[in-house]
């Protein structure tokens, strides 16, 4: 006759078999962390619109539709316009090009044309033949170019896994909507600690998620209209669509809205224009970076007990240990960790009152 276990037997035993399940689950999962903490992200940031569509139609599941069809909308249709733009730009500049070339000969005349100048100015400076310099240049282009399109042709390989992405993340972001307040719950009956403090660690990083995401969109207008200026100001065409460009280049960690104007005061200073090329250049250093790396903090101060050096070093902190997910991530863990404190602060006092003679 089998002999039963004791409660603590069965603990331990239960805690392996757990330990395992929850290994297994994790992996599982790992491919999707990015996804589902992208949805988890829009979801916090969304669910005020859920929560008033829910009281309006008193149908959760309707309302969660709704409002993941909305953010949705929100991030392709913008995305969409743009790619769309960008094309038609492209086809116009190339047409432009195209037809400057044949007014001069061809492409390799046309060419040869404009690389003219430039090559006599580095012979110049370098002491080396207008032929190497030539041959080693256009050595250097079939490397770029080469690598442009395995860049091109790796980007539409990862298309299919990008929309297997989106789709999560938005199929995710569905089901958050209306399982939210039994997250809250759960966080509650798990979490060995008091109720209120518990609900106040969820406050603090839904706050902390709704400023950054806030700010982050702040910023991104902000260092979009000031490279569009920045290009009026030195008479660039189509400031308003590298205004735009410029509003989505800012959300890639480090580089920024570097990805517009770096090309564009390199354009300016392949033309010979010395002046407004060194005028973009400080513009852009100056008050676009000042945009991302004083304007953001100063958003996120609001919303997180911590100074500005650590508002900036838990933004490049998160990007640093979990990649473009760190720009939230980061503060968010920052934020918890701060209210942690606060809270443990608070419970010894407590308790230090509590064992006081009266």
């Amino acid at each position: 006759m089998k002999r039963e276990p004791s409660r603590r037997e069965s603990l331990i035993a239960l805690l392996i078999l757990l330990a395992v399940a929850l290994y297994l689950v994790s992996q599982m999962l790992a491919p999707y962390l990015n996804a589902i903490f992208l949805a988890c992200v829009l979801g916090i940031s969304g669910f005020p619109l859920y929560a008033a569509l829910e009281r309006r139609w008193h149908r959760p599941a309707l309302a969660a539709l709704t409002a993941t069809l909305a953010i949705m909308a929100l991030i392709a249709g913008p995305l969409l316009i743009l790619a769309v733009t960008v094309v038609r730009e492209a086809q116009g500049l190339y047409q432009t090009l195209a037809a400057a070339s044949q007014s001069q000969g061809g492409w390799n005349v046309w060419l040869s044309n404009l690389l003219e100048r430039p090559l006599a100015w580095m012979a110049h400076a370098t002491g080396m033949a207008v032929p190497n310099l030539q041959a080693a240049l256009m050595a250097r282009l079939q490397s770029a170019g080469d690598a442009s399109m395995a860049s091109i042709g790796a980007l539409f390989g990862n298309v299919t896994a990008t929309l297997g992405e989106a789709a999560i993340t938005f199929f995710t972001l569905y089901f958050f909507f209306q399982t939210i307040g039994r997250v809250q719950e759960l966080a509650v009956h798990w979490i060995p600690l008091p109720e209120e403090r518990v609900k106040e660690l969820l406050r603090v990083a839904a706050e902390t998620i709704r400023a950054n995401v806030n700010g982050t969109l702040i910023v991104a207008a902000a260092q979009g209209a000031l490279l569009g200026a920045g290009f009026a100001i030195v008479g660039l065409p189509r400031g308003w669509l590298w205004s735009v460009v410029g509003m989505f280049s800012s959300l890639v960690p480090v580089v920024g809205t570097s990805l517009v104007w770096v090309p564009a005061v390199a354009y300016l200073v392949w033309s010979g224009a010395w002046i407004r090329a060194l005028i973009l250049a400080v513009w852009c250093l100056l008050m676009v970076g000042f945009a991302d790396n004083i304007l953001r903090p100063w958003i996120l101060r609001g919303s997180m007990p911590m100074n500005t050096l650590l508002v900036v070093l838990s933004i490049f902190g998160g990007i640093e240990y979990f990649g473009l997910a760190g720009i939230i991530a980061g503060p968010v863990v920052f934020s918890v960790t701060a209210a942690l404190l606060r809270i443990l602060r608070e419970m010894l006092e407590e308790g230090a009152e509590a064992q006081e003679p009266s």
